[in-house]
């Protein structure tokens, strides 16, 4: 929960940085792909979330929730 937590206040970060009018750079777009990436790691390996196959034909929906 922790780190989720933890991602979820760096979102949280980008929106309020987003709803006042600041654009972030790739830089700060890469941190936050890296930071999350990370977390899912810790997940996975601990058996809290089941490994993506990113060649499958529905990982795009998997990776993007909500997405259509």
């Amino acid at each position: 929960m922790k780190l989720l937590d933890f991602l979820a206040s760096a979102l949280e970060d980008c929106e309020r940085g987003l709803n006042a009018g600041v654009k972030p750079t790739l830089k700060d777009l890469s941190r936050l792909i890296r930071m999350a990436r990370k977390v899912h790691d810790v997940l996975r390996k601990n058996g809290l979330v089941d490994a993506v196959d990113p060649t499958s034909p529905t990982a795009a929906e998997i990776r993007v929730p909500g997405s259509r």
